[in-house]
């Protein structure tokens, strides 16, 4: 069932430099985005790089502006998602199907 419009925080693991000459890794806020989220049966699966991964959720937001990817997470209240697969059907930057899997509540 789809919910109602909700709004969620977009986070990308960005590699900072440090003063030894490597890096550190941290969450940095890309982007506040407005849409609705929906919860999958847990027999739903995705088919993500010829891999079958389970997902819990699916949310739904219009094109940002930027690309959105697996190597990036979300946050809504107060529980993060790992983005399982950010569907862009046919590539046309009209909306974001991205596939969630909750990491903790």
């Amino acid at each position: 069932m789809m919910g109602p419009k909700i709004t969620v925080t977009l986070e990308r693991l960005t590699a900072i430099s440090d003063s030894g000459g490597g890096y550190t890794y941290s969450w940095t806020t890309i982007g506040v985005l407005s849409g609705t989220m929906r919860s999958l049966s847990g027999d739903e699966l995705v088919i993500a790089q010829q891999l079958q991964v389970s997902s819990s959720h699916a949310f739904y937001v219009a094109y940002p502006g930027f690309s959105i990817t697996e190597k990036d997470r979300i946050i809504s209240g107060g529980i993060t998602y790992s983005i399982i697969y950010a569907e862009n059907p046919c590539e046309k930057n009209w909306y974001y199907k991205l596939y969630l899997s909750k990491l903790n509540e």
